[in-house]
Formats: structure tokens, sequence, C-alpha cells
């Protein structure tokens, strides 16, 4: 055991929580922004006398922990995704292949084979034929939206992906181990961070670690934002019921100034300490927000909203500017990818496809497609509109760099042809400095001294229940909950201030608590 690591500055539910664990203990947190969670687990994790395997959501998280571990040889730490891939022998990965299997499926022409796919995959998400508790196929398709008509040929990809072992997609790195029961004796700690977006396939491959100890930690009522993969934040109680956990709550947030506290939406019972700065939350024209931007302002701050198209359009206007801004949007290449491949026109010259200049009209042509019928007779979209809204921002990037004709690059022996909209979007995505700009999903587990909200339609919405029912939307509850979790997150960012680029008035709370000092 290193002792030097048991005089880190933690709180005193922190240390009992980490107490806990070194003494034997099975633990669960509860833990809201800012309270340092993954601080608490590598500070125990350090502590602990044996081994510890921490499992991650995401790669950024991953990453953070290993540079943060790295002198601590007994901590190892890795994707669930990666950890399931090296348990199957790392078979051949293609992430289309549901697209290579539904193409030999008999299926109408009237029926989107995307579609298909994308039904196909929640099922995998949810876990469906693996456990007692998943939904039913036609349940998933109501959860999501998707048209009943599709869930016969979704269960037949499904099954023809299952039989196909000899390669893998995303969701079967944890599909697969769970279908063939594969025990994992380990005999440490596992370290399970940000439970809370944990979903059914990914509590299900959890389950299969046969521990000594486990330590779970995650935000329940505020921070569930994977809920459109399928997470579900009752499963943090299911885990820690399967593993026998002892459980705490951490509700002091360590990182954000008092305004800001108080100003966060979906907040329960998140409090700050006694040497937290007043700090403020305030509103800001965007139109200012961008002068500001251009007279060197605001360099190290950060810029977020709940989708990509609000900030991905102001990173272009800043950026055609000449403001320096750097674009974090890990899956907004392949949603574009995915999205406008199909529209973007090509004519075979020689024995190669080359992509034609469609600018200005590749977006219209989305546009049109971007609706299908379904068996109710109501359309609906088939292209979210958010990322239409991308491509229109990318074109007018593309436009003002000049970047109308397609480029070659050679891969390999044969040329590559990249089209201006991608090249607009790696000049997006290639800078490492200046402004930061990033969806709420991006921004979780990150923060900046001051932050910017950039609302994706046009005004604050504290409680997106309330505006649903007040703008007649049919919105589902883990839609509206989904909303407010993202808002949370945005909210809880900044250690000093935060600021609201809204075209709407937003009842702020600036009442000082009379606690900490004014800074």
């Amino acid at each position: 055991m290193n002792a030097a690591h048991l005089r880190i500055p933690l709180s005193e539910v922190q240390i009992s929580v980490r107490d806990a664990v070194l003494d034997g203990k099975s633990v669960a947190v509860n833990a809201c922004a800012g309270s340092g969670k993954t601080h608490t687990a590598i500070a125990t994790a350090k502590c602990y006398d044996g081994k510890v395997k921490f499992l991650c959501l995401m790669t950024n998280l991953r990453e953070d922990i290993a540079a943060k571990t790295a002198d601590s040889y007994h901590i190892n730490v890795n994707n669930y995704h990666k950890e399931g891939y090296a348990m199957l022998g790392k078979p051949k990965f293609d992430d289309e292949k549901m697209f290579s299997l539904v193409k030999s499926m008999p299926v109408p022409e009237d029926i989107p084979l995307g579609k298909v796919v994308e039904l196909a995959r929640k099922l995998k998400a949810e876990a469906v034929g693996t456990w007692d508790l998943a939904l039913l196929p036609y349940e998933v398709a109501v959860k999501y939206r998707f048209s009943e008509t599709l869930v016969e040929y979704a269960e037949t990809l499904l099954k023809l992906s299952d039989e196909k072992r000899d390669v893998v997609d995303f969701q079967d790195m944890l599909r697969f181990p769970v279908m063939e029961k594969m025990n994992i004796n380990f005999d440490g700690l596992l370290v399970c961070d940000e439970v809370q977006d944990f979903s059914p396939d990914a509590f299900q491959f959890v389950k299969l670690y046969k521990v000594k100890q486990v330590l779970l930690i995650g935000d329940v009522e505020r921070q569930c934002i994977m809920q459109f993969t399928g997470a579900n934040s009752s499963l943090f109680g299911a885990m820690a019921a399967h593993f026998d956990c002892n459980r705490y709550a951490m509700e002091e947030n360590r990182r954000c100034s008092h305004a800001v506290i108080r100003n966060a939406r979906h907040k329960g019972q998140m409090t700050g300490i006694s040497t937290t700065i007043e700090g403020s939350v305030g509103e800001m024209p965007k139109e200012t927000f961008i002068e500001e931007c251009l007279a060197g302002k605001h360099a190290t701050s950060a810029v977020m909203s709940e989708c990509n198209a609000p900030v991905l359009t102001l990173a272009i206007q800043l950026l055609v500017k000449g403001v320096q801004v750097q674009v974090r949007a890990d899956k907004l290449q392949k949603l574009i990818n995915s999205a406008a491949y199909p529209f973007l026109l090509s004519e075979k010259v020689g024995k190669d496809y080359v992509f034609k200049n469609p600018l200005g009209t590749i977006a219209q042509a989305m546009r049109n497609a971007s609706t299908e019928t379904g068996e109710d007779g109501v359309q609906k979209p088939a292209i979210d509109s958010d990322i239409i809204d991308c491509i229109e921002a990318l074109e007018s990037l593309a436009m003002a760099k000049g970047m109308v004709k397609s480029k070659f690059e050679r891969n390999g022996s044969k040329w590559k042809v990249i089209h201006p909209i991608y090249q607009a979007l790696a000049l997006l995505l290639e800078s490492k400095s200046g402004i930061v700009c990033l969806t709420g999903h991006t921004a979780k587990g990150l923060e900046w001294d001051h932050t910017f909200h950039l609302p994706s339609k046009g005004e604050v919405i504290r409680d997106m229940h309330e505006w649903s029912q007040e703008n007649g939307k049919d919105l589902q509850d883990w839609e509206c909950e989904q909303w407010n979790c993202v808002g949370h997150i945005i909210d809880t960012r900044a250690r000093i201030s935060h600021t609201i680029l809204a075209g709407y008035p937003v009842v702020l709370d600036n009442e000082s608590e009379g606690e900490g000092d004014d800074e």
C-alpha cells in the first residue's frame, strides 16, 4: 500500500468510500457533478493493496485515467468494448457489418434498409434475447419511434448478425461475451465509472466478472446522458445489489462557483463547499460573444450546446473570421459520413468513381429525402435535421475557404477522392487550441474557468417535461429526462462563470448565499 496517497485531501465522504474499499467492502457511490468521482476512484485504486481494473465507457475518460495512474503498475485501465474484443480473441472488426448483412435479406423496396439496421442496433444495445428483463423487440421499436413494420426485418438481421461470430461490430464486443457466458475471474478491485450511463448490454457484460470487490461510481439522478443508446440509470441499483455493495452519496460540488450551483438545472441536493467562490451566471447575445472573440477574448473558454449544429455553425462563423477554434465532436465525422454519403453524387471515370461537386444541392437533396411515412400514415424524420444543418454549415465553410472541388490523395496504390464537405470537416476538427466548441455529451467530465451555453432551440429550457406539454410535443419521459440531464452537464462545467447566449429572457438566481469569499 502506498501511504503517500492516504494524505490526498479528500472530503469526509470520499475518505469513507476509500476506507470502506480498503477494508474489503464493495461500494456503490451516487455522486453529483464536480464532487470528484474519478478523483475518488483513482485515489482509492492507488491505495489498494492488489490488482485494480478500471472499466470505462468513453475513450477520453480511459485516456485521462490511464495518464493519471501511469505510475501505478497494479492498475489496468480499459474500455468495456476493448475488453470484450480481447475476450473474443480479437476477431475481424467491421462496424458496417449490419449493412453488409441486410443487403442479403429479402426486404421490400419500400422498407428503408438504414432504418432496419438502426433498429437492429437498438435491439443489441437493449440486450434483446440475452436476459430476462429485456424489452421485447416491438417495445424497443416504440421506445425509439421506429415503425413496427420494421421489427420483423430487424429481428431477422439481429439473428444473422448473432450467427456471424467471426466478424464483430461495436455492439458485438459486449453482446457476444454475454451470449457465450464468458465468466471472468479477477482477484482484485473492479472499478466502474459513469455507471449511470450503462446500457443493458454493458450491465450484462459487467455481471460476467467474478471479482473480489467492486467500486461503482455514477450520478444516477442527473447525468444519465446516453439514454438514446439504451442507457438506464436504474441499472445502477441493480448492479449495486448484484455485487452486494455498501451505498454512499457525494453531494458536495467541489468544482463550481456558488452562482453556477444555484442556477444548475436538475441539481437535486447538490451543494458547494466553504471555500467555493461566489462566481456568476449571466446572459449575453451571441453577436456580442462573437465580437468579443474577434477582440481576442474567451480563447481558453468553452461553448456548449445540446446538439452539434449550433456549436458547429458558431465555430464556422469564428473560423472564417480568423478566430482560433477547436471543435470536439468525436462522432460528428461518422454521423456526417453515414448521412451524407448516399447524396454525394458520383460518376465513373475509368475504373474509379469520382465525386461530383454538389455544393449547394446536397443539403436540399437530404431535406427532400428526410421524411418517411410510418404505418400510421404520419410523416417522420428520416434524417436528423441537426445533421442536415451541419452539412449546410460545412458547405458554407467549404465555399468560404475555396474548397469547391474534390481533391485526391494517394491511399496505397490507389487514389482516394475527398469531397469538399469532408475537407471542410477535417479543417474544422484539426485544431487543438483556441475556443472549445462541443456538445454537452462530449463535455462530460471536463471543466473550464468560464463556459458559455448556446441553446439549440434559441431559448434555455429549464424543464423539458413542462416545455413539451406547453408546446404540444409528444416526447417520451426518457427523451425529456435525456434533455434535462444534458442541460445539467452544460450548467456544471464552469469553475467561475457560466454565460447563456440566449435570445430569450432567462430567470437566474443571482442572490449570494453569503458562503465563501467573493472573488
